[in-house]
């Protein structure tokens, strides 16, 4: 198996990145859950 799998090393994404990642997926998650996020939570929870 060793063959076949191999590690992949990816770093942690800035603080930016995090956030467009997250108000990308926020249109998302708001159809799922049904709920309203607020264009400041994705900073807000990106910053820790």
């Amino acid at each position: 198996l060793e063959r076949r799998f191999q590690p992949i090393f990816i770093g942690e994404p800035s603080v930016e990145a995090t956030v467009e990642m997250l108000r990308g997926l926020r249109p998302k998650y708001e159809a799922h859950h049904k709920i309203k996020i607020s264009d400041v939570a994705p900073a807000v929870n990106a910053i820790g």
